[in-house]
């Protein structure tokens, strides 16, 4: 299983047109949800990623050209053209279907509901706090070490916590300060020191 985005099928596409050329053996594959929660949030997802918003200037010198603009960038006729593209879905429904040619569970990117967005509280914490974006690698990396036969998932779990709970400390103590995260490796080649930009 892999978690990816929209574009990839781009990428699965290409290699099974090209497997036998590469000297390998065509993928049989198919789209699914993401994995939920099922006891603590049934039916919803993961993030999703707007692209494209359109709005208008305040003191646009042309508001009644810029709001035609509008209209069309979210109109039917855009919606048509943009389900063509092979890196994005158009945010209407009825323009999402499996590209020419290829079938696969379309319904699996639009079946679940979007995970909420960060509250403002937590983003307030973040910019507080910028270090904390360190916890997520820190987790990432553990990840990335299960999935590579490293470590097994209770010794990633153990780790993350430990080295976790030694990052928040030091975050507590200096929250803007230099961090040397101590993560990284081969993942994201090496730790090292981090001066948030003030």
């Amino acid at each position: 299983m892999v978690l990816g985005q929209y574009y990839m099928l781009n990428d699965l596409e290409t290699y099974n047109k090209n497997y036998e050329k590469l000297k390998m053996t065509k993928l049989d594959w198919d789209v699914v949800t993401v994995p939920q929660f099922v006891n603590e949030a049934p039916g919803i997802g993961t993030n999703i990623t707007l692209s494209a918003l359109t709005s208008i200037n305040a003191k646009a010198a042309n508001p009644d050209d810029a709001w035609e603009f509008v209209k069309f960038m979210n109109g039917e006729d855009w919606a048509k053209l943009k389900s063509r593209s092979s890196y994005e879905m158009t945010a209407r429904k009825s323009f999402i279907k499996p590209r020419d040619g290829m079938s696969y569970n379309i319904n699996a990117f639009t079946q679940l509901k979007p995970a909420p967005q960060q509250s403002l509280a937590d983003a307030k914490l973040m910019q507080e706090r910028p270090n904390l974006n360190f916890i997520n690698q820190l987790g990432s990396s553990e990840f990335q070490q299960v999935m590579s036969g490293k470590l097994s998932v209770k010794e990633a779990l153990k780790e993350y916590e430990e080295k976790g709970n030694d990052m928040l400390q030091k975050i507590k103590l200096n929250p803007k300060g230099q961090f040397d995260p101590g993560i990284g490796g081969d993942v994201y080649g090496g730790g090292g020191v981090v001066r948030p930009l003030d």
